[in-house]
């Protein structure tokens, strides 16, 4: 159970990514689902949150306090596109030209590069926080990064754009889905 693996580490984001997940799932087969059911779905997504809402609440206080508390929980959620736009987009000088997606690769081509070697690059916040957009920008810069986009976009409108989908369709949005979901918080 999600829920209680998060609760075991009293993290946030992995309620987060579950709260997306089942909003994906509602959005993938909404279509299919009769009206009344989706009043149903609606209304116990909606009285969910609210204790949702009291446990970020509670991880929160327990790891910094009291002091603004809500806010923090603003904070987190939204801390990896604000590392992004601050630490990232703009305050590179270099990029790792494929080094750091390849890293696996790296000792058979004989180059190594981590997470550490992105100051030397200009990126300026913490690991890991910087959505899978950043992990990209990193790599190949701003320009190709807007291709990347635009061909991903092209790619799943070609997926999610069908009148009638196979379970094959479905297999490569949720996939997308998925990456998208995990690394919009942490990559």
């Amino acid at each position: 159970n999600t829920f209680l693996s998060a609760t075991l580490v009293a993290s946030r984001g992995i309620v987060a990514v579950l709260l997306l997940r089942v909003a994906l799932i509602f959005v993938l087969f909404r279509p299919a689902m009769p009206q009344k059911l989706q009043k149903k779905f609606l209304s116990a997504i909606g009285m969910l949150c609210i204790p949702l809402f009291f446990y970020f609440m509670a991880v929160s206080i327990s790891r910094f306090g009291e002091s603004d508390a809500s806010s923090r929980i603003f904070m987190y959620l939204g801390h990896a596109m604000q590392n992004l736009n601050e630490n990232c987009i703009g305050a590179m000088h270099s990029f790792a030209y494929g080094k750091y997606a390849m890293s696996f690769f790296g000792p058979m081509f004989g180059f190594h590069f981590s997470p550490e070697n992105f100051a030397s690059l200009g990126y300026t916040g913490s690991t890991g926080f910087y959505t899978f957009l950043g992990a990209f920008y990193i790599d190949f810069g701003p320009i190709i990064t807007v291709f990347y986009c635009i061909l991903l976009s092209c790619i799943i409108a070609h997926f999610t754009n069908k009148r009638y989908k196979k379970f094959s369709d479905l297999i490569v949005i949720v996939y997308f889905a998925s990456f998208f979901v995990n690394g919009v918080f942490v990559i």
